[in-house]
């Protein structure tokens, strides 16, 4: 994989994908409702962390980055990158999870060969960011605002 121009590069990994039962309150109904918690290993500039995350957390960071980028933009940074349809049955299906765990880990490692998306606070809140990335020279130096203003030039590799 080749570094950010500021250097570093992300790499991200998908540990697990594990269903999970909750239930949701209506009033004074208790739904059980079904989820997939997604754990991904990632690792950025000597930092090695995890994160899990459901879908739902997926589909409100890329409405923050549209939000942010800009339709056009966000899908030039995403390439073919795509997040998977929201499944509204046999959501523990092993071939959905399966599938969908790839997609996830496709989507937030081209995400993550963008310097200007790294930075940006919806993707740095998503991924928990180690607090000593925060404050790292080589993190720093964009606002959101000027990050949306201006791709890289070019999207680097990243690591499986």
């Amino acid at each position: 994989a080749q570094p950010h121009p500021g250097g570093g590069c992300l790499s991200v990994k998908t540990k697990e994908a594990q269903p999970c039962a909750s239930r949701l309150s209506l009033g004074i109904f208790c739904v059980p409702t079904e989820h997939v918690m997604y754990t991904f290993s990632l690792s950025l500039l000597g930092h090695d962390w995890e994160v899990t995350k459901r879908f739902s957390d997926f589909v409100l960071l890329d409405r923050r980055l549209r939000d942010l980028y800009g339709e056009g933009k966000l899908n030039l940074i995403l390439g073919g990158a795509r997040l998977p349809a929201k499944a509204f049955l046999d959501k523990s299906s092993a071939s959905l999870i399966s599938k969908r765990r790839e997609r996830l880990e496709t989507y937030v490692r081209e995400l993550g060969t963008h310097r200007s998306v790294i930075r940006s606070d919806p993707f740095r809140t998503f991924l928990q960011l180690p607090d000593d990335l925060y404050s790292s020279p080589q993190m720093g130096g964009e606002d959101d605002e000027s990050a949306a203003g201006s791709l890289d030039a070019e999207a680097p590799a990243v690591d499986t």
